[in-house]
């Protein structure tokens, strides 16, 4: 039997910590540490908005600079997880990303990568889509 990741079972994929974020789709559920939602969707969009929040907020515009954020190695193996996002996108770790292509290209490695969530690329799209207009 498949085992369901702790991401997948809270519906966020990114695995996003506990926070005081007024996230949609935030429910109570039963983990002490992470967020969980009643939907995937809105799970990956609240890890989409993080990201972007991430690069326009902070500046955090290479591989690098937003997974030590993201993944600090006091929880993580950040340099293995930083090689693994960089093998799977084709981008180097130092390397100046758009906003779009950390959302597009890296975002869904991110999701693989902390939960095992992989969507189909026409509801990632959707999901973007829908982030964006709400930064229109």
């Amino acid at each position: 039997m498949e085992k369901i990741t702790r991401g997948m079972r809270n519906n966020n994929p990114f695995n996003i910590r506990k926070s005081k974020s007024r996230w949609i789709g935030k429910i109570k559920g039963t983990d002490k540490e992470f967020e969980t939602f009643d939907s995937l969707e809105h799970g990956y969009r609240a890890g989409l908005i993080l990201l972007a929040n991430y690069y326009t907020k902070y500046h955090l515009h290479t591989i690098f600079d937003i997974i030590t954020r993201f993944a600090p190695s006091t929880e993580n193996k950040t340099y293995v997880y930083i090689d693994w996002l960089c093998r799977r996108t084709g981008f180097q770790c130092d390397e100046t990303l758009t906003l779009r292509e950390l959302l597009v290209a890296v975002a869904p490695f991110i999701a693989q990568y902390e939960s095992d969530c992989i969507l189909p690329y026409s509801v990632v799209k959707q999901i973007i889509y829908n982030v964006n207009k709400e930064y229109e």
